[in-house]
């Protein structure tokens, strides 16, 4: 074998390594990068669905509020109040009562 064929198999094998390596790194990255997408996903998720626990919490605290003050609100004596003002607060306890009737 001549000077020049070995040389040109020397350059083919070191071609063909180089390539070998930068197929495996590049399979390395790809693997990195679905690594860090699944992550990426994940954290994302978590933190949705924490979202969704704070605006539920939220809305929790909302109703109770709500309730509390219609609770005070059908509680309150009308007996010294003047007849508009009786003929207001039956309105607005009608309009509650119906309201948690529908919801129940």
């Amino acid at each position: 074998m001549g000077r020049k064929k070995a040389k040109q198999q020397i350059r083919e094998r070191s071609d063909l390594s180089r390539k070998e390596s930068l197929d495996y790194l590049w399979d390395k990255k790809k693997e990195a990068d679905a690594e860090k997408e699944r992550k990426f996903e994940e954290r994302y998720q978590i933190a949705f669905a924490l979202e969704q626990k704070r605006i539920d919490l939220e809305r929790d605290k909302f109703e109770f509020k709500r309730m509390t003050k219609e609770d005070k609100l059908l509680r309150t004596d009308t007996s010294a109040m003047s007849i508009e003002e009786q003929e207001y607060y039956k309105n607005v306890k009608n309009q509650i009562l119906s309201r948690r009737s529908a919801q129940a």
